[in-house]
């Protein structure tokens, strides 16, 4: 039987159109040649611009996440990305009308050549994270490019819209109202875009001692560090040795964190021991039980500890906290 042989560098595919909401693909993206654009990269390791491809508008729209920033602006700081975008590449003459910055749990901005604005998220009782960026665009699209509405109101209900869907899990009846500003969940705090930013410290206490574990405890690392928080994890800090070495280096590291993410899938002894010393010091503890029995949670739900059995809505929670 042959095989086809598979396309890797499909045809090019020109769009002549009015309005249109675009994202990055990782093939080839179309070239677009209309009047108004809100324009999503979706790639946060080489993102690209709107007009590399050869395409054109007359106003654009570039909604992109903090990382995707940074990336374009070569930099590790958020607040430096924000003004080089700003002086780069928005205003007449230059690609951008107005970009817009996701930060995943703080919200976003609203840049224009002379302004932020910040834009609050809002607190859901749970979070399904996947796909909750392509709602974001495609609510700040129908707001801003088809319904003609301030990029300020546009990203609020873009980011009202997000908080039901990652509650539900799903585009539910419910979005109608969340697409019209009506909400039943928490805004936030909003994030000044200020330099620079007294970042918050998360203790990651769960085991590491198998290659699932360390994989979980990587993730965790990886998600719960953003421009606002940095994470202290024993394995990464401290690593392995004689308990006498390192007892005082993870107890020194408990102390100076805000706030506490325990894994207590497995109930391992050590992380016990380490959110116990947590709640004896008062401290906000989170944790994170996948399959765990409730009858075991006792003692955690009696302090108050904030206990989830899924990843994403443990980090989200885990991250909001810190913006208290």
């Amino acid at each position: 039987m042959k095989l086809e042989v598979p396309i890797f560098s499909p045809p090019v595919m020109e769009v002549e159109c009015d309005r249109a909401l675009v994202f990055g693909t990782v093939e080839r993206r179309a070239i677009i040649k209309c009047d108004t654009v809100v324009y999503d990269p979706q790639n946060p390791s080489n993102p690209s611009h709107f007009t590399e491809n050869g395409s054109t508008c007359k106003r654009c729209a570039l909604v992109l996440n903090h990382n995707e920033a940074m990336r374009l602006a070569n930099t590790t700081s958020l607040f430096e990305a924000v003004k080089f975008l700003q002086k780069s590449i928005l205003g007449k003459g230059r690609p951008y009308t107005l970009i817009v910055v996701k930060m995943a749990h703080a919200g976003c901005w609203v840049c224009t050549e002379s302004r932020i604005e910040s834009i609050p998220a809002y607190a859901t009782n749970q979070v399904f994270s996947i796909g909750s960026g392509d709602v974001f665009s495609a609510s700040f699209y129908a707001k801003w490019a088809l319904e003609d509405c301030d990029a300020v109101t546009s990203a609020d209900v873009a980011s009202k819209v997000t908080a039901q869907y990652c509650n539900d899990g799903a585009i539910s009846s419910r979005i109608k109202e969340a697409f019209s500003g009506v909400v039943s969940f928490e805004a936030l705090p909003l994030v000044i875009p200020t330099e620079p930013i007294k970042k918050k410290q998360i203790y990651l206490a769960g085991p590491f001692f198998s290659q699932g574990e360390l994989a979980l405890i990587e993730h965790l690392k990886s998600s719960l560090e953003s421009p606002w928080t940095e994470v202290f994890s024993p394995f990464h800090r401290v690593g392995f040795g004689a308990p006498k070495d390192i007892y005082q280096p993870d107890i020194n590291g408990l102390e100076k964190s805000d706030i506490i993410f325990g894994v207590l899938t497995g109930m391992d002894p050590g992380t016990i021991f380490e959110i116990g010393y947590a709640a004896n010091m008062k401290k906000p503890i989170f944790c994170l039980a996948e399959s765990v029995n409730n009858k075991d949670l006792s003692m955690f739900i009696g302090y108050g500890a904030t206990i989830e059995s899924d990843v994403a809505s443990a980090i989200y929670k885990t991250l909001w906290q810190s913006m208290k």
